[in-house]
């Protein structure tokens, strides 16, 4: 399998055998099976974000270290993460207005097909009865 990440399983491996756990200890803190931790450590695979921001709060370094090994490790810190956590809330209140957006508009169409879809069949009632009409004066003319 072709790995997917670069330092992020040294790293990850080496904070683990600093604070001496198993992966099978360490994989009860991520609550995810040790199998998971394996990968991680081997470089086969990421872990999900919020799996990321708890080992980095757990071993109390920053993101930026633990994904890509940058030196000056700035410590996870609270502040940091109550920044991301409203930067997140702020992006879902966005997205929830662009669904509305979107399902008012959908609405809007619905409504103009439903207006065209009526003004067409009032064109052909009026056909109908301009023929029918013309019909009638065919028939006095006679």
């Amino acid at each position: 399998m072709e790995k997917t990440t670069g330092n992020f399983g040294k790293i990850l491996r080496e904070l683990r055998k600093s604070g001496n756990m198993t992966q099978e200890s360490f994989s009860k803190i991520l609550e995810t099976d040790r199998s998971n931790i394996a990968n991680y450590e081997t470089g086969k695979r990421l872990p999900p974000l919020d799996s990321l921001i708890k080992i980095a709060h757990f071993f109390n370094v920053s993101l930026d270290y633990l994904v890509f090994g940058h030196k000056e490790n700035i410590p996870f810190d609270d502040s940091t993460d109550q920044f991301n956590r409203e930067l997140m809330a702020e992006n879902t209140m966005l997205m929830e207005a662009q669904v509305k957006y979107q399902e008012e508009q959908l609405k809007l169409q619905e409504e103009v097909l439903k207006k065209d879809e009526t003004i067409k069949m009032q064109k052909e009632i009026i056909s109908v009865l301009k023929k029918y009409n013309n019909m009638l004066e065919s028939k006095i003319k006679k």
